[in-house]
């Protein structure tokens, strides 16, 4: 038995140990499978992110290559055919975070080797590029270099960070340009050529936020937060756009990206810096490796306690059967040998005969045995019964005081023996339909219990009826029962005390129980421990 307990003692452990290890492998394989959802998902709308943009801006230069085409089929070009162009094109609604269309004319001869150049047209005529009307780009450093590159390319270029000449001090946004060249009627080949046929440029100025504000407008509801920089350096000088305020307060911080991506457009380079919103996360995604991990303590924790409950159980078990085999034994030892004495007193090898008187208490002392180990028998064949179902009971009008006085007159020389004596209390002639047998085995199932473990003590008997139930009480004054057994006692194989020295199996209690409930009624405990035991039944009159 010791063995057996060592090896459901490491049987335990490993249910833990492996209940642990799976838990964490769950956990980790959701986590993972989580992380990978969100690594590929925020991959994919963050790549959509920057082709919108490279998509927009070439929209854009074909505008300007529209617009060149336009420009060069004109012999004389007004201000009114220009704006009347940019009007019929609708450039402005179909180009949202367009700032405007301007035609840059070059002027000979240069200044100390730079060109002198003008912004002659730009459309639409709004406040806020009448600012630029007439400005020389050539003049500014970011400008000059772009116009340059555009020109000796001959492909459309676009400027570092600036501040465009429309900006106020009112709400200010970082400004880039979009430049185009513009030749004479026979395409240049070679740098010099190029140089020398320069005639002007068409430019597209955007402020950023604008611009870029127009694309993700488009968008459905943007679940992270980003950062364009322009060149390598994450500097507040380079920063040309910035979604959603809060990045602000994330860059004093110092909060790490969750994904920086590098972007050349027009030969340009820029950073984008990604981090995922909260709202960016699913619950489901976010939750599921702690769910995963709770659910597997709590069916590890479950496992343990139904190991350990089957095995308190086989404990148990255990313990009845050493009870039981006590208890059977017991009575047979006795029964042999009392037969024993008999035999020899009556067999050819006696000297003279036994006297009769002590041949009947050997015969009565045999008997009592042969009883004894009846009952326990009666007891586990109950035990059968309840369990399949097959407890069967004839109910009938019985004299419950009548049977309690029947009762107790049979088992007189038991309570003598205990050295206990009894006190009635019983209602005269309390009249109930009820199964005879079964009622008697209950109460002399509690009537054994009070003499076993109240004896020498007065046994307390009450009968009370009700308006629709009647009250059965045996009450002794021996050692009590525990508060934590009270309710124990009523299961099977549970005692309130194992002891060598006391009988049983364990089972009357359960047994009355069953029987009590069948009659729909109920059966309780009162203890003190060392005040004694009262246990009291209550049964209605009428089975329904």
């Amino acid at each position: 038995m010791v063995a057996r307990k060592n090896i459901l003692t490491k049987l335990s452990w490993m249910i833990l140990a492996v209940g642990v290890v799976l838990t964490g492998c769950f956990s980790y394989y959701f986590y993972a499978s989580g992380e990978r959802e969100f690594q590929g998902r925020f991959e994919m709308e963050t790549n959509d992110v920057l082709s919108r943009i490279e998509s927009r801006l070439e929209r854009y230069e074909l505008v300007l290559l529209q617009t060149r085409a336009f420009l060069l089929q004109q012999k004389k070009l007004d201000n009114e055919k220009f704006q009347q162009y940019f009007q019929d094109a609708r450039f402005k609604e179909k180009y949202p975070g367009m700032q405007g269309l301007g035609y840059v004319r070059r002027f000979s001869p240069q200044v100390a080797g730079v060109d002198v150049t003008s912004i002659v047209h730009i459309a639409p005529e709004d406040w806020r590029n009448l600012r630029a009307l007439g400005f020389d780009m050539m003049t500014e450093p970011f400008r000059r270099a772009a116009m340059e590159k555009a020109r000796d390319s001959g492909r459309a270029t676009l400027s570092d960070k600036v501040t465009l000449m429309q900006e106020t001090g009112v709400d200010p946004q970082p400004g880039l340009i979009l430049y185009l060249p513009i030749y004479g009627k026979v395409s240049p080949k070679t740098t010099e050529d190029r140089r020398a046929q320069l005639t002007g440029y068409i430019t597209s100025p955007f402020r950023t936020y604008d611009f870029l504000g127009a694309i993700f407008k488009s968008m459905n509801r943007l679940r992270f937060n980003f950062e364009i920089y322009q060149g390598e350096t994450r500097d507040p000088s380079s920063l040309l756009y910035a979604h959603h305020q809060d990045l602000k307060q994330k860059r004093k911080t110092g909060l790490e990206a969750a994904l920086v991506k590098s972007i050349e457009i027009y030969g340009n380079a820029y950073k984008v810096y990604f981090y995922p919103g909260p709202e960016y996360f699913s619950p489901v995604t976010h939750w599921a490796p702690l769910v995963v991990a709770t659910l597997g303590i709590l069916v590890t924790l479950l496992l343990m306690r139904i190991f350990f409950i089957t095995q308190k159980q086989m404990d148990a078990k255990d313990e009845f059967l050493g009870v039981a085999s006590h208890e059977l034994k017991t009575p047979i030892t006795s029964l042999q040998l009392q037969l024993q004495m008999a035999r020899r007193s009556l067999g050819p090898e006696a000297t003279e005969l036994p006297e009769p008187q002590k041949l009947l208490k050997s015969f009565d002392s045999s008997i009592h045995q042969v009883r004894r180990i009846t009952r326990l028998i009666d007891d586990l064949l109950e035990i059968s019964r309840i369990e399949k179902g097959n407890l069967s009971f004839t109910f009938q009008e019985t004299n419950v005081t009548e049977l309690i006085l029947e009762l107790f007159t049979a088992q007189a020389e038991l309570i003598k023996a205990a050295g206990n004596s009894v006190e009635f209390n019983l209602a005269l002639e309390l009249l109930a339909v009820c199964d005879r047998f079964r009622l008697e085995q209950v109460i002399l199932n509690l009537l054994t219990n009070a003499v076993k473990y109240g004896a020498g003590t007065v046994i307390k008997v009450t009968l009370t009826g009700g308006s629709d139930r009647f009250i059965i009480s045996i009450r002794d004054h021996g050692k009590g029962i525990r508060a934590d057994l009270q309710q124990k006692i009523f299961e099977k194989y549970q005692r309130a005390e194992f002891s060598k020295s006391i009988s049983g199996l364990g089972l009357g209690l359960y047994i009355s129980k069953q029987i009590i409930q069948a009659h729909q009624g109920s059966i309780r405990v009162v203890s003190t421990v060392s005040e004694g035991a009262e246990f009291i039944v209550e049964l209605p009159y009428q089975q329904v």
